[in-house]
């Protein structure tokens, strides 16, 4: 049987006749260019690169920073919005929760509307020239 016609594994290569295949291949070392070895002489990523009027992708502290300062003007009436934190009762939080289901609202929208009609309520009932009204504008909070 000629030797074009020996069956061969699917990654063995052709070796002329005579010479034995395993002494072919010799081992390549691994060079590693110095921008492997160290931060310093990376070059920026291409999806970053500013190519035109495409300009480099912010970080993560970037957007949120400037997101916090569109805070203070933002909302419905530009009078802006304000960062609440607090703790509440689990009871409560599974109450929000249960509203917000159920009017297909977020949380926050929920907090939000009864605060408001709780507020318009208390306001409806209080006349402008007396002295409650200047006590519940006027009055410092629990805490503060």
């Amino acid at each position: 049987m000629p030797a074009a016609h020996i069956p061969r594994s699917a990654g063995q290569r052709f070796a002329p006749s005579g010479q034995d295949q395993r002494r072919q291949t010799k081992p390549v070392p691994l060079e590693f260019s110095p921008a492997l070895r160290s931060n310093e002489r990376t070059s920026p990523l291409l999806r970053n690169a500013i190519t035109g009027d495409q300009y480099i992708a912010k970080t993560a502290a970037q957007r949120q920073a400037l997101y916090r300062a569109r805070r203070p003007h933002a909302g419905e009436d530009g009078n802006g919005e304000r960062r609440l934190n607090l703790w509440v009762s689990t009871r409560t939080d599974l109450a929000i929760e249960r509203l917000a289901r159920r009017y297909c609202v977020t949380k926050r929208e929920i907090v939000e509307r009864l605060v408001t009609a709780m507020d318009d309520r208390i306001i409806a009932t209080l006349d402008i020239d007396a002295p409650e009204w200047d006590q519940y504008f006027t009055a410092a909070s629990v805490t503060q």
